[in-house]
C-alpha cells in the first residue's frame, strides 16, 4: 500500500492502485478491524476497501429495508412472528447462531444448526421455518440481494474511488500503517459525503446550531424570477417596460441582464447559484449574480436596490394605468 500511495504521489498513476483496491472491496473482510482480535494482514489497504464495503452494505440494507416496508406490508403478521421466534431463539444461548448475519436476514447459522433449532421449538419449529422460506430474499446470498447490491455499487463505488484518491494524495507515507489507513478512512469519507450530495443537489442548510439536509432541484418554469428579484411580480402590470418612464435605459438593461442569467442558472438546474431555504425554495445568491455580471458585489447590490425602489415607488401609478 505505502508504496502504490508514493507512486500516485510522485507519477499521478492510479491504475494500480485503484485496481487492488477494487479487488479486495469484491472480497468478504467482515473479520478485519484494528483490535486485538484481528487477523494480521500486511496490506493496510484491505482496511480501507472493509471500510467502503461496509458502507455500501450498510446503505444496501437500508434501502431494501425501508422498500421492504412496503412491498411486504401484507406479510407484517408473518414479520412480526419471524421476530418473536428469533427474539425466543436468542434465550437460546447455548445454539451457535451468528446474530450479527441474522440481523441481515442471513439464516444460514440457523441451518447449520438446525436439529437444535428443531428441538428446542418443539411443535412451533413447522411454523418457524415456512416463516424462514417466506423472507430468505431478505439476505444478503440471495439472488434478490446481490442485484440490489450491484446497483448500490454501480451507484456509490465511482465516488468512493475518487474520494480514495483526493485522500492518499494528501496523506504522509512516513506515519504508521494504522495512522495512514485511519488517515485515510477519515478524509475519503468526508470527501465521499461532499461528491455525493454535489451529485445527489442536497444542500446543507445551516441555522443556528442545526443543519437540515434539503434536496434540492431548480424549477425553471415554476419559478416567477420577478418575484425572486423584487418581492413582486412584473408578469401582470406589462413586464419591465411598464417602468421605463422611471428606470433608465441603462437600468432596464441591467435589470434584465440579471434576470436572463437567473433564467439561464434555473434551465440548466444549476444549483450552485442559489442559496436554499429548508423547504427546498431557491433564494438569489448576488455575490453570484455579481460575477456573472462583472460588477463589485457592493456596486451590484446598491445598482439593483436603487431599480427595486423605483419599481416600488411607481407600482400604484402603474397598476392604476394598467387597469
Amino acid at each position: 500500500m505505502r508504496e502504490l500511495i508514493k507512486k500516485y504521489q510522485e507519477t499521478g498513476q492510479d491504475r494500480e492502485i485503484l485496481e487492488l483496491l477494487l479487488n479486495y472491496v469484491d472480497e468478504d473482510l467482515i473479520t478485519l478491524k484494528y483490535n486485538d482480535n484481528a487477523p494480521e494482514v500486511q496490506d493496510g489497504l484491505k482496511y480501507v476497501a472493509y471500510r467502503i464495503r461496509a458502507f455500501m452494505m450498510k446503505n444496501c440494507f437500508a434501502k431494501r429495508n425501508a422498500r421492504n416496508l412496503t412491498e411486504r406490508s401484507n406479510q407484517s403478521d408473518d414479520f412480526e412472528g419471524l421476530k418473536e421466534f428469533l427474539d425466543c431463539l436468542y434465550e437460546a444461548d447455548w445454539i451457535e447462531l451468528d446474530w450479527r448475519t441474522l440481523h441481515n436476514y442471513d439464516f444460514s447459522s440457523i441451518y447449520n444448526n438446525e436439529s437444535q433449532v428443531r428441538d428446542y421449538l418443539g411443535a412451533t419449529q413447522y411454523d418457524f421455518f415456512n416463516l424462514l422460506n417466506k423472507f430468505v430474499g431478505l439476505g444478503q446470498n440471495s439472488d434478490e440481494f446481490k442485484i440490489d447490491f450491484k446497483q448500490t455499487k454501480d451507484n456509490l463505488l465511482p465516488l468512493f474511488e475518487e474520494a480514495f484518491l483526493y485522500a492518499i494524495k494528501k496523506v504522509d507515507c512516513e506515519r504508521e500503517t494504522k495512522e495512514i489507513v485511519k488517515y485515510i478512512n477519515k478524509a475519503m469519507l468526508t470527501k465521499f459525503i461532499e461528491l455525493q450530495m454535489q451529485r445527489d443537489n442536497v444542500k446543507r442548510i445551516r441555522k443556528g446550531n442545526k443543519s437540515t439536509y434539503v434536496k434540492v432541484e431548480t424549477k425553471a418554469e415554476e419559478t416567477d424570477i420577478w418575484m425572486m428579484m423584487f418581492g413582486k411580480t412584473l408578469k401582470h402590470v406589462g413586464g419591465l417596460e411598464a417602468f421605463s418612464l422611471w428606470l433608465t435605459p441603462k437600468q432596464i438593461k441591467f435589470v434584465q441582464d440579471v434576470y436572463n442569467i437567473i433564467e439561464k442558472d434555473l434551465k440548466e438546474n444549476n444549483t450552485n447559484a442559489f442559496r436554499w431555504k429548508e423547504d427546498g425554495t431557491p433564494v438569489l445568491k448576488k455575490r453570484h449574480l455579481a460575477e456573472q455580471i462583472d460588477m463589485n458585489e457592493t456596486n451590484f447590490k446598491q445598482t439593483l436596490k436603487r431599480c427595486e425602489k423605483k419599481i416600488f415607488d411607481n407600482w400604484k401609478e402603474v397598476i392604476s394605468n394598467r387597469f
